[in-house]
Order: structure tokens, then C-alpha cells, then sequence
């Protein structure tokens, strides 16, 4: 069956710290479920969305927030202005009351199982070294987690989700052909 894949990715300067990166993994949580719930539940365009977002310090201080989906070919237009339609709800509306609690309640889940497991520490350890942050910091993600409300995501919305700095790639397949372009 022919496939499209539609990728968004949103990049710019960034500070990279702690604070700004739960910033952005929050703002991306917030917006997969927000983009599941309309492009996969309510449209039913796509089996799956994805929307991973870090901030980078090297070679310059930098962020991405990259989502992504298949669907039919004929589709791909119709859902990546759904997409644009929900980012620029969330910038308006920041989250609701209930996707900030499923996402706090991950966030602490993952917190929970993280600080018993190696290659969360090796992860965190690391990226604290890249960015020159105390290590310690890694022990107050129950804080951050703490000061998660519909605001900051809308804050985050706005700062990491311009008009102006993003592309969208949209890979269709070759008509007639077995492989894609």
C-alpha cells in the first residue's frame, strides 16, 4: 500500500541547560498526545505520530523539535495543516489541565524507574558534562516536574514552535514504481 512520510522540524538558538530541555521534552510530550488524539483518533490519517525535541550545545547552542507521521499519500497535506492547526491551538491555549497530568505522571514514572537504571545515569551524567551544568541538578527533576502547568507549555509552545523556522519534507512514493523519491 503507497505511503507517504511527513516530517516537521523546528530548530533555533537555544539556551542549554536543565530547564530548557524538560521545556522541550514536555512540549513534546504535550504535542504527540495532542497529534495522536487528532490525527490518528479523530481523522484517522495515521497509525502513529512522533515528536522527539532536544536542544543541542554543540557545534552551537541549538534546539530541534522534530515530528513525524505516515499516511496515505493523498493525505499528507490534510494532516500536516492539522498538525499546524493543533500547534497553533496549543500556542493560543497552552494544555489542557488533563494532558499535563498524564504528562507529569510520566514524567514521574519515568523519574522513578531512571534513578535504579545505568543508562540513566550515563545519560544524564553526560549530558551534564556537554553543557557544563552541575550533575547534581539530575537529583531535582521532581522539581521541574513540580512547576509543569498549561502556561509553561504554551510558554514553550511559543518559543519553540516559530513560523519562521521550521521545514516540512513530505516523502511520497514514485507513481508506478516500486521504490519511493
Amino acid at each position: 500500500e503507497p505511503q507517504a512520510r511527513t516530517e516537521v522540524v523546528f530548530t533555533g538558538p537555544a539556551e542549554v541547560n536543565r530547564r530548557s530541555q524538560f521545556e522541550l521534552e514536555v512540549l513534546a510530550a504535550v504535542l504527540e498526545l495532542r497529534l495522536r488524539d487528532r490525527l490518528r483518533e479523530a481523522l484517522s490519517g495515521t497509525y502513529g505520530v512522533a515528536v522527539n525535541a532536544t536542544a543541542l550545545a554543540a557545534p552551537y547552542p541549538h534546539y530541534l523539535l522534530r515530528i513525524g507521521f505516515g499516511s496515505a499519500p493523498g493525505r499528507a497535506d490534510e494532516l500536516r495543516r492539522a498538525a499546524f492547526d493543533e500547534i497553533a491551538r496549543l500556542e493560543s491555549e497552552g494544555a489542557t489541565a488533563d494532558e499535563v497530568a498524564k504528562v507529569r505522571e510520566t514524567r514521574r514514572r519515568q523519574l522513578e524507574t531512571g534513578l535504579t537504571n545505568n543508562a540513566y545515569w550515563t545519560r544524564a551524567l553526560a549530558r551534564a558534562y556537554e553543557t557544563g551544568s552541575d550533575p547534581r541538578a539530575i537529583l531535582s527533576e521532581d522539581d521541574l516536574i513540580a512547576q509543569l502547568t498549561p502556561e509553561l507549555v504554551r510558554h514553550a509552545a511559543r518559543r519553540y514552535l516559530p513560523r519562521d523556522r521550521y521545514v516540512v519534507v513530505v516523502l511520497q512514493p514514485a507513481d508506478g514504481q516500486a521504490g519511493g523519491q
